[in-house]
C-alpha cells in the first residue's frame, strides 16, 4: 500500500499538505482544507468570524471550503474540532500559490547550479524583509502516484519562510533555483504573499491537487 493513501484514523487529523506558516490561495479562489477521521464524524472549523462544519465521508475524509480571503501578510489561525480530537493551523497567509515541477533542470538548487548568475547575492536576498512572507515547501521524491493522493508520501521540508539558509542549503537538497527566482520576481511585481512547492527529476508538489513537484513563492504552474 502507498503510505500516502493509508491514514490511521485513531483521531481526527489534517493532511500533511497543511502546516503552520503555509499560504492559501487568495480571493476570488475558494481554498479547501481537508483531513481524516472516522466516517460520519462532524469536523467544526473556526476561521476568524466564520464557523464552518463538514462531515467525514465513507472513506474517512472530510473537506472544508473556506470563504474567499484577500491577500494579507497578517498570519491567521484556523481551529478544527471534532469528537475525535482537534487541530490548528497558525500563521496562515493568503496570497498566490504556485507549483514548480519539471525534470532535473527544476531540481537544480542555487548550490548545485554552477552557472547561476550572482548566486551569492540571490541566496542572501532570501533574508530580506521584502520576502519575509514568501513561504517555501519541498515535496520528497517518495511522493509518486498515478492517481490523486490525499496526503504526501514524503517531505524534504514543510512550509517555511524564505531564508538564505533554506534557499542556499546543500546542493540538490533544498529549494529549486528556478522556483526561487520566479517567486522572488513574482513577489516584486504583485506585492502579495506567495507560496511555492517544488521539485525536479520527477517533480514533487503539494497543494489541493497533490501531484508530484516542489514549491516556493511563485512556481511554474498555478494551483
Amino acid at each position: 500500500n502507498n503510505p500516502a493513501q493509508t491514514e490511521v484514523r485513531l483521531c481526527m487529523n489534517l493532511s500533511n499538505v497543511f502546516s503552520d506558516g503555509m499560504v492559501l490561495q487568495r480571493a476570488p479562489a475558494i481554498p479547501i482544507v481537508w483531513g481524516f477521521a472516522s466516517p460520519g464524524i462532524r469536523v467544526e472549523t473556526t476561521f476568524g468570524a466564520h464557523s464552518l462544519s463538514a462531515l467525514t465521508d465513507h472513506s474517512g475524509v472530510w473537506r472544508q471550503p473556506l470563504p474567499p480571503t484577500e491577500a494579507s501578510d497578517r498570519g491567521q489561525t484556523l481551529l478544527f474540532r471534532s469528537s475525535e480530537g482537534g487541530a490548528a493551523l497558525r500563521d496562515v497567509l493568503f496570497g498566490e500559490v504556485y507549483l514548480c515541477s519539471g525534470q532535473s533542470n527544476m531540481e537544480y538548487t542555487p548550490r548545485s547550479m554552477a552557472g547561476m548568475n550572482n548566486a551569492s547575492a540571490e541566496i542572501a536576498a532570501a533574508d530580506s524583509p521584502a520576502y519575509r512572507s514568501v513561504r517555501l515547501f519541498t515535496v520528497g521524491k517518495g511522493t509518486t502516484s498515478k492517481t490523486p493522493l490525499r496526503a504526501l508520501g514524503s517531505l524534504y521540508h514543510n512550509w517555511t519562510a524564505a531564508s538564505s539558509a533554506l534557499v542556499g542549503g546543500p546542493a540538490w537538497k533544498e529549494f529549486s533555483a528556478v522556483c526561487w527566482l520566479f517567486g522572488k520576481e513574482l513577489s516584486n511585481e504583485l506585492k502579495v504573499r506567495d507560496r511555492h512547492i517544488s521539485r525536479g527529476g520527477r517533480s514533487r508538489a503539494a497543494s489541493s491537487g497533490l501531484g508530484r513537484s516542489r514549491a516556493i513563492s511563485g512556481g511554474l504552474g498555478r494551483s
